[in-house]
């Protein structure tokens, strides 16, 4: 399986990463947001850095199962003119 890698723009993404071994009780981080990418990166770069900035340092080398979405967000489509465009 070859990894995704999204390119610079601009995304939407949403992540849910639960901790259930080396915490007592478990742990879960999660969040949704937009991302501004300048240079091509693969999805699990992007997400393994938004699981570091979410939970910290202390959580970074734990094991997890992560839930992770990236789309890109498109420009807004203007509405077309009547008559066609001026």
């Amino acid at each position: 399986m070859t990894a995704q890698t999204y390119g610079p723009g601009r995304y939407h993404w949403a992540l849910n990463t639960e901790y259930l071994n080396g915490i007592p009780g478990g742990a879960q981080v999660a969040g949704h947001g937009f991302i501004d990418l300048t240079e091509p990166e693969s999805a699990l770069s992007v997400c393994s850095r938004l699981v570091r900035e979410l939970g910290g340092p202390e959580l970074a080398g734990l094991d997890s199962t992560t839930a992770f979405m990236i789309r890109p967000v498109r420009a807004p489509q203007r509405p077309a003119q009547p008559g066609g465009a001026r």
